[in-house]
C-alpha cells in the first residue's frame, strides 16, 4: 500500500485538515489491520511447521530406541 502525504493529498483532492488527517489515520488503520493478517498467517504456518519437526522428532527417538534395544539383544545372546 502507497501512503501519499498529507500536504500532496490535500492539494490533489481539496480536503479540509481535518479530513487530511481523517484520510491519514484510515490508511494506518488499513495498513495495520494488514499487518495483523498477514502476522496471523506466518503465525499458523509456523505453527504447522513446528507441528511436523515434533513429529519427525519422535519418529527418529523411536527408531533410535528400538535400534538400541535390538542391538542390546543381540550382543547378550553371544
Amino acid at each position: 500500500m502507497i501512503l501519499v502525504p498529507p500536504l500532496q493529498l490535500a492539494k490533489a483532492e481539496k480536503l479540509k485538515p481535518m479530513e487530511v488527517e481523517l484520510k491519514r489515520l484510515e490508511d494506518l488503520a488499513d495498513a495495520v489491520v494488514n499487518d495483523f493478517a498477514y502476522m496471523r498467517q506466518r503465525e499458523q504456518e509456523m505453527r504447522d511447521t513446528n507441528g511436523e519437526e515434533s513429529n519427525r522428532s519422535m519418529n527418529i527417538d523411536t527408531c533410535t530406541c528400538v535400534s538400541n534395544i535390538a542391538c542390546c539383544v543381540s550382543c547378550n545372546e553371544h
